[in-house]
């Protein structure tokens, strides 16, 4: 049997993160690890880009003028931005460009877990996949299955 499968939740960064002209203009490491932070910490939440700004900046150890570099550099939206490609960010929020071009969706994520928790239990069956994961069994359990879930779960 494989390696279990790592059930953290995970962004895409591309290795050319550090050369882009955006990040790169942007003369400054705290800036870069604002950003790269604020990426970790939307895909986190699943807030499909969506931030506000003094979390992540407290999370990354780094002063509020990184973000209005970030906001300067057009890698981060404030409200009433004009980028077409962007949704706009609640009142005291950013959203982070083109984030859902590069990231799951909030949707796509929980589409994702609900799709391998009902796999698990159609492989190995609810009485199985529900010891220790009570809490973790989706609704719409396949058929055949739901009858040999343990009461109380």
């Amino acid at each position: 049997m494989g390696k279990p499968r790592d059930r953290r939740e995970y962004v895409r960064v591309s290795v050319n993160l550090p050369t882009n002209p955006k990040v790169a203009g942007l003369n400054s490491a705290s800036a870069g690890w604002l950003y790269v932070c604020g990426l970790c910490w939307a895909g986190d939440n699943l807030t499909d880009g969506r931030l506000t700004p003094r979390i992540v900046e407290r999370i990354a150890g780094v002063p509020a003028r990184w973000t209005k570099a970030l906001i300067a550099a057009g890698l981060w939206h404030p409200v009433g931005h004009d980028c077409g490609a962007c949704a706009q960010p609640p009142a005291g929020q950013v959203v982070i460009h083109d984030y859902l071009q590069h990231q799951r969706s909030k949707s796509d994520a929980t589409k994702a877990k609900s799709d391998g928790q009902a796999a698990a239990i159609a492989r190995w069956g609810a009485d199985r996949y529900a010891e220790g994961n009570a809490d973790r069994i989706p609704k719409g359990i396949p058929k055949g299955i739901a009858g040999r879930i343990p009461k109380g779960i």
